[in-house]
């Protein structure tokens, strides 16, 4: 075989495979030619580079063509980017602009396409964007300031008998042991667990003043050792946005036991927010691998602060979160649209990761992938028929 056809890549869009007959690739520039009254030449501006396309003459062939075809279709019809693999090009980012779908009885077992795709970069590139990552992580500032004020105003045992005073120190500590049940890393670090027996030496003296007792323990909720991911760092704290939702508030209408209740309540509400809002606040360091993990994150922090809002919080500290919240979604849908969804693809007979990765994807990358997402424990024998999850590049 000549040496030129050796070269050539085996043509797919979105993993679909396909035959390429004649390819139209159009480059250029784009230009403006300007027509000057009395002048003897135009003169020509240069608007930067011409969207690129590229029309594609392609086919399917088969006795099962038609899931060819309809592959091949529905990769056109799905919405957003995709990867071309030209034969000619390479490996290109584009959107599919047009499909037509040519067959004809007499050749049977084909169906013809004519495809029309351009070339597309990241909308980074030429509009610029907000910084998230700061205008998230100064929001959650904000946030957790408005939450110390806010437990402030509520909390409180001066000039209150000693049982609400120790029934205060009480859900504190209890709040506290909840904490370092989560952070299990925190038993490893001695900056950690110092921190946490100081906070615990000085309970009983800061008890009676409220903002230096939320600042303290949203310190400890907020701490993350240097060796501590943020993806790990994340799933610990969502551990702490339900805290105390099992916890039955004493109902009591006297004068202190009404107090009594409101320490108790204040102490769960302070946990909750501060794990919530460092947990957004972790959001722009998280690993994403799918749209769907980016959409779990956003309705996980979207469903926590909206039921807080509900509770009756104070305005300052629901305008807070609700910017917070706002600027979280706004980062994740701007990041979702770039990243492949999670689609079920079942083999209809026995394989291996390896394989699967290459049938899929055309490489070896994704091996791993499939084994962790699907919990394969024998990657090299995954039978027919097993539902997979895998994802859609």
């Amino acid at each position: 075989m000549s040496d030129w056809k050796n070269k050539l890549k085996k043509a797919s869009f979105r993993a679909v495979p396909f035959y390429v007959d004649v390819s139209e690739f159009e480059p250029g520039r784009k230009k403006v030619v300007h027509e000057i009254p009395y002048a003897e030449s135009p003169y020509v501006e240069d608007m930067g580079r011409k969207t690129r396309s590229f029309t594609v003459d392609a086919h399917v062939i088969g006795d099962d063509y038609w899931s060819a075809r309809d592959a091949l279709q529905l990769a056109c019809d799905t919405a957003g980017s995709g990867k071309l693999i030209h034969p000619y090009y390479g490996e290109k980012t584009v959107e599919c602009l047009g499909i037509k779908i040519h067959e004809d009885t007499r050749a049977g077992r084909m169906a013809k396409f004519t495809l029309t795709f351009i070339e597309v970069g990241n909308v980074t590139d030429v509009i610029p964007q907000p910084d998230y990552s700061a205008l998230i992580k100064n929001s959650s500032a904000v946030a957790s300031t408005a939450s110390v004020k806010s437990f402030s105003k509520k909390f409180s045992v001066l000039n209150t008998p000693a049982r609400v005073v120790d029934n205060a120190i009480s859900y504190m500590s209890a709040a506290v042991i909840a904490v370092q049940t989560v952070k299990n890393k925190l038993r490893t670090v001695s900056e950690a667990v110092t921190n946490v027996k100081l906070f615990t030496a000085k309970l009983e003296n800061i008890i009676e003043t409220p903002a230096e007792l939320a600042e303290s323990f949203a310190a400890l909720i907020a701490y993350i050792p240097d060796d501590q991911s943020s993806d790990d760092a994340f799933s610990e704290l969502k551990k702490l946005i339900n805290y105390g939702d099992d916890i039955a508030i004493p109902v009591n209408t006297s004068t202190y036991g009404t107090v009594d209740s409101d320490n108790l309540q204040g102490v769960i509400s302070l946990t909750q927010q501060i794990a919530i809002i460092n947990a957004v606040s972790l959001v722009p360091d998280l690993t994403f691998d799918s749209s769907d993990s980016a959409d779990a994150v956003k309705i996980l922090v979207a469903d926590k602060i909206d039921s807080m809002a509900l509770t009756g919080i104070d305005d300052d500290l629901y305008a807070s979160l609700m910017d917070m919240l706002s600027q979280a979604v706004k980062y994740i849908d701007n990041i979702a649209v770039s990243l492949p969804d999670i689609q079920s693809y079942t083999p209809s007979v026995m394989t291996n990761a390896l394989a699967l990765s290459h049938k899929l994807y055309g490489n070896l990358d994704y091996e791993t992938d499939i084994i962790t997402r699907n919990n394969i424990s024998h990657p090299a024998f995954i039978s027919g028929e097993t539902i997979l999850e895998v994802l859609t590049i």
